[in-house]
């Protein structure tokens, strides 16, 4: 037997989940989190069902997922934190993460990746960068040594690294 209930009036994010900061290429994470719907007769209660969208992991940006419950949504706000720095034409400038390993995302703050500067990751950490686009400007003595570049084969990057002796693992297209 269905149990009625009346129309939502509006959903509330109650518990925050517990991740809401990502790196480049990782799903969203809904451990931790409630969602409370709010019905029209003033009654309330901790749902399950709903929908989250607009996640996108590949955006280094603060962001706005959308979590759907029936006809109602509410938004949560999460961050997608690459390390990377960019300029305003879309160069990779920097890295200022504290990790060994990083992905190139698309785009920093919606200014997409075009490609990187002369000497841009000369003082980072990395030892191992993804590099997911094909076509990329790079800069001079952009890498620093022993970093190996996972990259399409045939790629800019790919390219790249072969004519300067960087080391490669490819991934497929």
């Amino acid at each position: 037997e269905e149990i009625f209930k009346p129309d939502v009036e509006s959903l509330e994010v109650t518990k925050a989940p517990d991740k809401l900061l990502y790196k480049v290429g990782e799903a969203f994470d809904e451990t931790g989190m409630e969602i409370t719907a709010h019905y029209v007769d003033g009654t309330s209660e901790v749902v399950t069902g709903y929908t989250v969208t607009g996640f996108d992991s590949t955006a280094d940006k603060a962001q706005y997922v959308t979590i759907s419950f029936g006809d109602v949504s509410v938004n949560l706000e999460v961050e997608v934190d690459s390390g990377f720095t960019i300029d305003e034409n879309g160069m990779i400038t920097g890295y200022e993460g504290d990790e060994s390993e990083a992905v190139l995302p698309d785009s920093i703050d919606d200014i997409k990746v075009e490609g990187f500067a002369d000497i841009a990751l000369q003082d980072s950490l990395l030892r191992k960068i993804t590099v997911n686009e094909y076509y990329l400007t790079i800069g001079n003595n952009v890498f620093p040594d022993g970093i190996t570049i996972v990259c399409m084969s045939g790629s800019d990057i790919f390219n790249y690294a072969m004519m300067n002796n960087i080391k490669t693992e490819t991934i497929d297209t």
